[in-house]
């Protein structure tokens, strides 16, 4: 529909009035007084039809020439070819306001008067007129002690590489430039990291989720140990009248009555048996496993062009799991030796002297060739997680803001939701291993007669006397143990090294 060509035609949106200001008019429109001679401007009100002026006249400024009770008359000259001339419009008040086309000017005025009558006083001669802005003076800048700093440019990222463009990546064939988008660093060596950083950042990691999951800890060992039916059978519920619902949370549920029945038995010192061998066993496990992987991956890498690929991680994560197992068996055996057998030993040094008179120094690494399986679920941890810090890393990355703006508490809440994702599959993939180990650390029994002979051995003992279920026992706090473990860990690990590490345009 065409538009219209009446009277008020095409005004609504010019006199429509600003933004939180509809309404009743205030009543201070109509306290404003105006005389003859004063300049008004011309504004249209949307809100009041009555004395509204034509839209020619809107935005206009005019003297006023006359003054009645609801009106004032207004000289407008309005241009007609080649001439002014002057209109006379009477308007309510309601459309007109005061000017302020004067208020510099007569500021100014006020401003000279006070200067010259202060020049007069003083007899001094003092200019009047206003200057410009005078050019600014020049000057030196020394560099001596005084090292300039120059600025690093933000690489061109083209977007056709970002959608995967084959068409780039023929011509790219085709010249043999390097025209390849920017290799996405994973957020590990976002910043250039020292050696020796790997080793403090896994040792604090592992110490503070050692100290928080230490109660479940102690629980999955007991339930590793006893099975998963004779320790606290008398708590369980029947699952059969249980709906899915009630079937989720009653592992959680008994896990809770476990810890409170330890709690009664033994007090909070149960809850932190072992701990001391623990924080003895996680802090140089931890420093010496990140460690060896960080640095293992970055020669790796080198070795492979530059290209951190799936299988640079996985030979990295197993290698540095099977040297951190080796250093550390000892140290584990004392910790569950200690766990298993509480108040038969007054320390951890007596324990292990213990070990070593009864059983020799290979009895200090049993369990080992179980503890290798390890390596496995290690592995398949370090790999899941790399490939979802890829992800974030291209996420966070994003139009190269990534690097300008920091991390956020978002970023490193990403960082834990991927720890634990990567530990939760993880342990689920490689968990009987865990059941072998314990069994095959157990002491033995008063007449000395050893249960458990080797990994074979163990396994078909296990599968005859308790079946799949006895792979699995103490799943449920396992679970609680590791995965929140591993997230504190892994987040501690990243942020020692994004705020400890050098920034690449710094180095």
């Amino acid at each position: 529909m065409p538009h219209s060509f009446g009277y008020r035609a095409r005004t609504r949106y010019m006199f429509a009035r600003k933004f939180r200001e509809h309404g009743p008019l205030h009543l201070s429109t109509y306290l404003k007084v105006y005389k003859v001679g004063d300049i008004v401007d011309i504004k249209g009100n949307g809100a009041v039809q009555k004395g509204m002026p034509h839209k020619f006249y809107h935005g206009k400024t005019g003297v006023v020439y006359n003054v009645t009770k609801s009106a004032v008359g207004v000289i407008v000259h309005k241009r007609v070819g080649n001439r002014y001339m002057e209109k006379r419009v009477n308007i309510r008040i309601e459309h007109i306001s005061h000017s302020k086309c004067r208020d510099d000017f007569l500021r100014r005025v006020k401003e000279n008067a006070a200067i010259a009558k202060a020049s007069r006083e003083k007899g001094e001669r003092v200019s009047l007129k206003r200057q410009p802005v005078q050019p600014r003076e020049a000057r030196f800048v020394s560099t001596q002690n005084n090292e300039p700093t120059t600025i690093t440019a933000i690489p061109y990222d083209s977007n056709l590489y970002q959608q995967g463009s084959s068409l780039m990546s023929r011509e790219v064939a085709k010249t043999g430039g390097d025209l390849r988008r920017k290799k996405h660093v994973p957020a590990a060596v976002e910043r250039h990291v020292e050696p020796w950083l790997h080793f403090v950042a896994g040792g604090m990691g592992g110490m503070i989720g050692a100290i928080a999951t230490s109660p479940l800890d102690v629980l999955r060992t007991q339930q590793q140990l006893y099975g998963s039916t004779a320790f606290g059978q008398s708590q369980g519920v029947r699952p059969q009248r249980l709906n899915f619902a009630q079937r989720s949370m009653n592992p959680l549920i008994k896990t809770g009555r476990l810890l409170r029945e330890i709690y009664l038995r033994e007090g909070a010192k149960g809850w932190y048996a072992g701990l001391g061998p623990s924080l003895v066993g996680i802090i140089p496990a931890r420093a010496i496993q990140f460690f060896t992987y960080g640095n293992g991956k970055r020669i790796l890498a080198q070795w492979n062009d530059g290209r951190e690929t799936p299988l640079v991680q996985l030979s990295a994560a197993a290698f540095a799991a099977i040297v951190t197992t080796t250093a550390t068996s000892p140290i584990w055996m004392v910790k569950t030796r200690m766990q298993i057998l509480r108040g038969q030993y007054t320390s951890s040094l007596a324990c292990l002297r213990s070990i070593i008179e009864r059983e020799g120094i290979r009895g200090l690494y049993k369990g080992t060739s179980a503890s290798y399986l390890g390596a496995s679920e290690s592995a398949v941890q370090w790999m899941i997680y790399e490939r979802l810090k890829h992800f974030m890393s291209l996420r966070q990355s994003k139009g190269d803001l990534g690097a300008r703006r920091g991390k956020t508490m978002f970023d490193w809440f990403e960082y834990f939701g991927a720890a634990a994702s990567a530990k939760l599959l993880a342990s689920l993939i490689s968990y009987p291993h865990e059941v072998l180990r314990t069994r095959l650390r157990q002491p033995p029994d008063s007449n000395g007669v050893v249960k458990y002979k080797g990994l074979v051995h163990s396994t078909k003992v296990i599968y005859i006397e308790e079946g799949v279920r006895g792979f699995y026992g103490g799943l449920t706090p396992h679970l609680l143990r590791t995965v929140p473990n591993a997230a504190i860990m892994f987040l501690s690990y990243e942020l020692v090294l994004y705020y400890f590490g050098t920034a690449p345009s710094a180095r």
